[in-house]
């Protein structure tokens, strides 16, 4: 059954579901699936906050208490516009496109099995029977029998008001067309049946009779719902998420826009005159202040120098070498890039143009990070140095709108400014020198910031400092929490290289299943912001082919690297420290 009850050791209410009486296969296929959704947070849907297996026969599932009525329900009492059923379908495909980000497919979505509160948040349930698409593409024939019987007996074991069997699906017409042909659900299934549920309820009908609306619906907005209801699934919407930016961009915002542009452009003109006057003082004024000189002087090459010849590590001269050039080219890559952004006069009204300022900003505080470590070298530093040269990121990702977006924004440290701004970015050079105790010691204080956009990155290099030094369980719980929130607030670059680091922790445990499964994640964001075969995933290439070579691969390995190389002969040029000495490694001329 299920009950209300009260968790004593986090002062909350919670949900169970108990399970009992259950076959031992069925009980295991229900207790891998319901675990597998304990990380998954989202404000749209109802969490699995824990599962207890202790007892035999029997599974019990702890989950997020969530006071509201059904989307049916909803509709009965409220008749509402269709703006405000579009609004709350909107919230239920958030958290559609959260759970295939997790690659959890519902395959079961019904008016019954949405729920919304009182403040008009509406939240998906019925997630505890949904299967990880990694999971069954793992599972034999066995597995998958007894996966559907556990299925089949969460139904019959869910709240009353959110129980939904197959025959009631196909009564409701919410089966898609694949599903009738016995095919399983997939990401486009999903689609399928939140349009179906739109379609439903905009048309202002119970199960069994519908009816129409005085507030009529436009006819943009069925003809978007419309190609969610294609019975081939090719034709359909690629995923919830591009459903949701299609009708979250229609032509009424875009009126409303319009009508914004045209308020503002009066003013703007008004300012052009005075503009060009100082356009050209702007723009020398921005290289001015802009200037790397300060940080990579002759000063500052000489005192570097000094360090390396004074260490004892082996090869320190032709490492400093190496090391300097890295630094030349790519203060003369940034520079260029910030000159043409100062040049650029429209550059402080397009939004692009402002994250890519910021994002150059950002590589200069990193620069001189690293500058300052190079100046203090030790044998450590020394050893490593060429690693934290190449870990810098390439200045031309910052004006790479794909990019940046994949990024998404940054945290703002104004809302609560550290004592040090140049801390993270100190931290990271101390992790890419090989000191990683000291750089988790500064770490810890920042993995308990309030606010997950000031905690995503110290959680993302602290799990994989705590994967370098073998403390696993911390590295995994970092790392699944830094993917977590990369999700949640579209930062789908950090989410992406969670996973990826993922993917390596569990290779070098041994534990091949879960690497396929973090492999894939990863693959599947950065091709969902775009960034296969981008510049940006040349780490996530070299990481993977380090996985193929270990695992008796090494043509797939071999195959990565040359990937790799030639992103980053787009990214830095041929003629780039770090290109050469992947040819080398791959004996390419």
């Amino acid at each position: 059954g299920s009950y209300a009850a009260y968790d004593p050791e986090h002062e909350r209410r919670v949900a169970l579901k108990h399970v009992e009486s259950i076959d031992p296969a069925q009980r295991a296929s229900l207790e891998r699936s319901a675990r597998s959704l304990i990380p998954l947070s989202h404000p749209n849907l109802v969490r699995v906050l824990d599962v207890d297996a202790a007892r035999p026969d029997e599974l019990l599932i702890v989950m997020e208490l969530v006071e509201g009525v059904s989307l049916a329900r909803w509709l009965l009492r409220q008749q509402p516009t269709w703006r405000a059923i579009l609004d709350r379908v909107v919230q239920v495909g958030r958290g559609l496109t959260a759970a295939h980000a997790a690659c959890v497919v519902h395959g079961g979505l019904t008016p019954r099995r949405v729920l919304i509160t009182e403040d008009g948040r509406a939240l998906l349930t019925g997630l505890a029977s949904a299967r990880a698409r990694a999971d069954a593409a793992l599972q034999t024939a066995e597995e998958r029998r007894n996966a559907a019987l556990a299925d089949t007996w969460l139904e019959s074991h869910e709240a009353e008001d959110a129980r939904v069997t197959g025959d009631e699906l196909a009564a409701l017409d919410l089966l898609a067309p694949e599903q009738r042909r016995g095919l399983p659900p997939d990401e486009r299934t999903d689609v399928y049946q939140l349009c179906r549920l739109l379609d439903d309820a905009l048309a202002g009908h119970a199960p069994s009779s519908r009816g129409a609306r005085a507030d009529p619906v436009p006819t943009w907005l069925r003809d978007r719902v419309r190609r969610g209801l294609q019975a081939d699934p090719r034709r359909r919407w690629p995923s919830v998420a591009a459903f949701l930016r299609a009708v979250e961009d229609n032509p009424e915002r875009a009126r409303a826009r319009r009508r914004r542009q045209l308020a503002v452009a009066g003013s703007l003109a008004a300012l052009a005159g005075a503009l060009v006057l100082t356009r050209q003082q702007r723009a020398r004024q921005c290289v001015e202040r802009g200037a790397l000189s300060s940080d990579w002087d002759e000063d500052a090459r000489a005192s570097a120098r000094r360090a390396f010849a004074g260490s004892s590590a082996p090869g320190r001269a032709t490492s400093w070498a190496r090391v300097e050039g890295r630094l030349d080219h790519w203060a003369r890559l940034w520079t260029r890039e910030h000159r043409a952004l100062c040049r650029d006069d429209a550059a402080l009204t397009r939004r692009v143009d402002r994250r890519s300022a910021t994002c150059l900003e950002e590589q200069r505080v990193q620069f001189r990070e690293l500058v300052k470590l190079l100046r203090e070298a030790d044998r450590n530093v020394v050893a490593h140095a060429i690693d934290a040269a190449d870990a810098v990121d390439p200045p031309s990702l910052c004006r790479d709108s794909v990019w940046l977006d994949a990024r998404g924004e940054p945290h703002d440290p104004a809302s609560a400014r550290a004592p040090d701004d140049g801390l993270l970015p100190r931290i990271r050079m101390y992790a890419r020198s090989g000191q990683h105790a000291r750089a988790l010691r500064l770490l810890d204080p920042l993995l308990t910031a309030a606010d997950e956009r000031a905690r995503l990155e110290p959680l993302l290099l602290a799990g994989a400092l705590e994967d370098a030094i073998g403390r696993d369980a911390r590295a995994e719980s970092r790392l699944r929490e830094a993917w977590l929130i990369g999700q949640k607030i579209g930062r789908t670059l950090a989410a992406a290289e969670a996973a990826s680091l993922l993917a390596r922790l569990h290779a070098v445990r041994s534990r091949d299943a879960e690497v396929v499964r973090w492999r894939a994640r990863a693959d599947a964001l950065y091709a969902r912001a775009g960034l296969a075969g981008h510049p940006a995933i040349v780490d996530h290439l070299l990481r993977m082919a380090e996985l193929d070579a270990s695992a008796g691969r090494p043509d797939a390995a071999r195959e990565r690297k040359h990937a790799a190389l030639a992103l980053l002969e787009r990214a830095l040029g041929a003629d780039a420290p770090r290109v050469a000495a992947l040819r080398v490694e791959l004996k390419t001329p």
